[in-house]
């Protein structure tokens, strides 16, 4: 009889199940045939009413600012998918990882073939020495690093690789960029530092050995291949390497902040929302206090925005489809776009991701079944922070205005809101969704009038959250 009981348990316990889901799905059939509607309609309605100049700035401009606000509302809903917690911080990361960039070019493209550095004060001089001579002893700590990843016989195969990545890189920056050896030998160094991190971060993240691998060789081939390109004004291989030194530097400082500051209020969300909001505040309020190098001196961080550095300069333009583009759109669009498909990748097919996913929906089970449901937290963190820091660093030389500065960072935080809101909360795909229908109305909006770009978005976005209060995506269970 007991065996016949719960044999009709199970049963209905699967039923149950099956039917849970078909209803989610339909609950999100409306949400599908909203989109399927509007994507349409929306591009034959400007094809209509805008001329081809237009239609084709838009939709390049709107694939660049939907990407840049879907980066930060998928960090945010990667947070609190995995957390269930509103960081808002969000902000002041992104500050972070824009003034990290600049930071990074600035320091890179130093002309040390021109400075005399004995002349210097001593406290600059040495400032200066450690800017030269440092990445050749983290890059050979790095390389060493190698041989305790992948054991003796494996780490020294790939240790010999990379210096030849190197010494590759080193040439192709020599001779199509015009540098002498010793900006090259720098230059190359740090791309080579940046994939040697980028590897100890894989590492880190419990991806296997064979992966790791594969990743330092295809990212190698691609920085080699990037480096053939002379059209460019700089490598667009060191812009990689900054670019992943940026996303690094934001991960590491709010893995740490979360694992010491934020960890012992963590089931204090009201308590955590405002001792967020105040790292926001405080990072913001300590950039200005840094300096960076430029002729021979350490200059405080009052930056021109017309000047902000990238691979090209900011009024660039490449003909498409008869149409000239800014250059740095077209950069921008691709870099946020692959970012996006690689962390879809990673949450699906790699263990940290199902980790991460194992948590969202149980952390209490993922504990007893072996996962660290810490780590996975400050991961996650890491990982919604950091995407926030590549948000900062793409849009920055496009975006630049009067405004840029320390405080830049609140209108992505009001904006990461309400697009994650609009999206579903916890929802990485409706984020992704969400970000691009609220970049693709503000360039729609801004061609027609400017004042209205920031503010008819915000509108659709409550219009459709009345309609529909869980979001494009969201379930019922989030939103309570």
């Amino acid at each position: 009889m007991d065996k016949i009981i719960n044999k009709n348990r199970t049963f209905t316990s699967k039923v149950r199940t099956f039917y849970e889901s078909k209803i989610k799905h339909v609950d999100h059939l409306g949400s599908i045939v909203f989109l399927i509607v509007l994507f349409p309609a929306y591009f034959i309605t400007i094809g209509i009413m805008m001329p081809q100049t237009t239609v084709v700035n838009i939709i390049l401009s709107g694939i660049v600012q939907g990407a840049f606000y879907a980066l930060i509302a998928v960090g945010f809903a990667i947070i609190f998918g995995v957390a269930r917690l509103f960081k808002l911080s969000i902000g002041g990361y992104f500050v972070i990882g824009a003034y990290s960039a600049f930071w990074l070019f600035k320091t890179l493209y130093l002309p040390f073939n021109k400075m005399e550095i004995s002349t210097l004060p001593i406290a600059d001089r040495f400032a200066f020495s450690v800017l030269f001579y440092g990445p050749f002893v983290v890059f050979t700590g790095l390389i060493t690093l190698q041989l305790k990843i992948f054991g003796r016989t494996y780490g020294a195969g790939v240790a010999f690789t990379n210096l030849g990545f190197y010494f590759i890189q080193r040439v192709l920056i020599v001779g199509n960029y015009g540098k002498v050896n010793r900006e090259a030998t720098l230059l190359a160094m740090y791309v080579q530092i940046s994939i040697l991190i980028l590897a100890s971060v894989l590492h880190y993240l419990e991806l296997s050995k064979k992966q790791v691998m594969i990743t330092q060789l295809v990212i190698n081939f691609l920085a080699v291949a990037l480096s053939q390109f002379s059209i460019f004004d700089r490598s667009p291989a060191v812009y990689l390497a900054i670019l992943i030194l940026s996303m690094v530097i934001t991960a590491t400082i709010s893995m740490v902040v979360d694992r010491y500051i934020l960890e012992d209020i963590r089931s204090q969300p009201t308590n955590l929302l405002i001792i967020t909001f105040g790292i926001a505040l405080l990072i913001q309020s300590v950039i200005p206090l840094f300096r960076y190098p430029e002729d021979g001196q350490f200059v405080e961080f009052k930056v021109d925005p017309r000047n902000l550095d990238g691979m090209v300069q900011k009024f660039d333009n490449q003909v498409i489809f008869g149409q000239p583009v800014q250059t740095i759109r077209i950069i921008a669009a691709v870099f946020s776009v692959l970012l996006l498909i690689l962390i879809y990748l990673f949450i699906k097919f790699t263990p940290m991701g199902k980790a991460m996913e194992a948590v969202s929906e149980d952390p209490e089970a993922a504990w007893l079944v072996g996962i660290n449901v810490r780590k996975v937290y400050m991961v996650a963190t890491g990982l919604g922070m950091g995407l926030s820091a590549a948000a900062g660093v793409l849009t920055s030389p496009i975006s630049a205005t009067p405004s840029w500065g320390p405080y830049m960072g609140w209108t992505p935080l009001i904006f990461a809101i309400a697009v994650v809101t609009l999206g579903g909360i916890g929802s990485i795909f409706g984020s992704v969704i969400a970000g691009f229908i609220v970049g693709f109305t503000e360039v729609t909006i801004s061609s027609v009038n400017i004042q209205l770009s920031k503010i008819v978005p915000l509108i659709v976005i409550m219009l459709i959250i009345i309609i529909r209060p869980t979001g494009l995506f969201g379930s019922k269970e989030e939103s309570e």
